[in-house]
């Protein structure tokens, strides 16, 4: 009985090992480099790159990048933002990668100021001169969404630009975000009695939405953040493509920070007829303030209602970070 089982697990072992092995170009396909290579995830890190919509607006989205040596991580990300690039084909239809097809990058150096001087081909300069300030805000974007990068400089074959070349956008002292993103169109700005902020629109493409940064000017004031919620409800204006994130009045009723927690009471105008808070209020004050250095988390509170739900979804309204808003896609 004994030599009968022994001889049964043995022909079943001949079969596994049939089985597992097969034709010889089989087994080639299983050798050990491409065992790893399919089974082995990449360890990735989320990084913010910036494009073009065909309206002209910059547009964030969040791409999951592999982990690298932060050098390379960074040439890598400037590398996507080229037309005809490694992942143009995998971008959000309506978005469009913003530098000329075949420009490379020739060399980066940080300095000591934080100032990234990034060397490109010749290729860069065939740019279309109507985007120029596209590209420039594109790169600034997203090279300073990498710590220790606070501006950035541009050369060409290793010579300086000092001025753009086609619409001689000054270039001397670099590009930094204080030069602004999709500045809103205005009949007037007095720079003198206003300030440049960060607030951030809803923007369909294609039917679908992302949450684009936007510079504006409004009044200097002590309570800037206050000023900056409710110039954020009052719209962009008729001039921009972006969306109102309310369609009717709706009065900011208590804004208080404790540490880097910022709660916004907002009166019940602003709720749907559901009585629910619509999700892209929610996400635009989110990524709005947490553009000022103070602000990590942002708490939306309606007056006279304890437990707020939002049109999208199912639990109550807590306090959000930036990293649960933005423009997220996964290549």
């Amino acid at each position: 009985m004994k030599n009968k089982l022994w001889m049964y697990v043995l022909m079943m072992s001949c079969c596994f090992m049939l089985v597992g092995c097969g034709k010889e170009d089989y087994s080639e396909v299983l050798s050990d480099e491409s065992y790893t290579f399919e089974l082995e995830e990449q360890p990735t890190v989320k990084r913010e790159l910036y494009f073009l919509s065909s309206e002209g607006y910059v547009v964030p989205n969040q791409l999951l990048l592999p982990v690298q040596e932060d050098r390379a991580v960074l040439k890598q990300a400037l590398e996507y933002l080229v037309e005809g690039g490694p992942i143009e084909s995998l971008l959000p239809s309506g978005l469009v990668p913003v530098l000329p097809v075949n420009t490379t990058i020739r060399g980066l150096n940080i300095t000591e100021d934080e100032t990234l001087i990034i060397d490109f081909s010749a290729d860069f300069l065939s740019y279309d001169a109507m985007k120029e300030k596209n590209i420039l805000e594109a790169i600034t974007y997203t090279a300073t969404s990498f710590h220790g990068i606070e501006r950035i400089k541009l050369w060409v074959e290793g010579e300086e630009i000092n001025v753009m070349p086609k619409q001689k956008t000054i270039m001397t002292n670099g590009y930094s975000r204080a030069e602004g993103i999709n500045v809103l169109k205005s009949e007037a700005i007095d720079y003198l009695t206003t300030t440049p902020v960060t607030m951030y629109y809803p923007y369909y493409v294609n039917e679908t939405c992302y949450f684009i940064p936007t510079t504006a000017y409004v009044p200097q004031d002590i309570n800037i953040k206050e000023v900056v919620i409710q110039s954020l409800i009052n719209g962009p204006g008729v001039y921009e493509n972006v969306s109102h994130i309310v369609e009717k009045h709706v009065n900011v009723m208590k804004v208080a920070q404790t540490d880097d927690l910022i709660t916004v009471t907002l009166s019940d105008e602003v709720l749907t007829t559901e009585g629910k808070l619509q999700s892209n209020i929610l996400e635009t004050m989110v990524l709005t303030l947490t553009e000022f250095d103070d602000v990590k988390q942002v708490q939306l509170k309606v007056e006279g209602i304890d437990d707020l739900t939002a049109d999208q979804s199912s639990g109550y309204v807590e306090a959000m970070t930036r990293e649960d808003v933005l423009n997220p896609t996964s290549l």
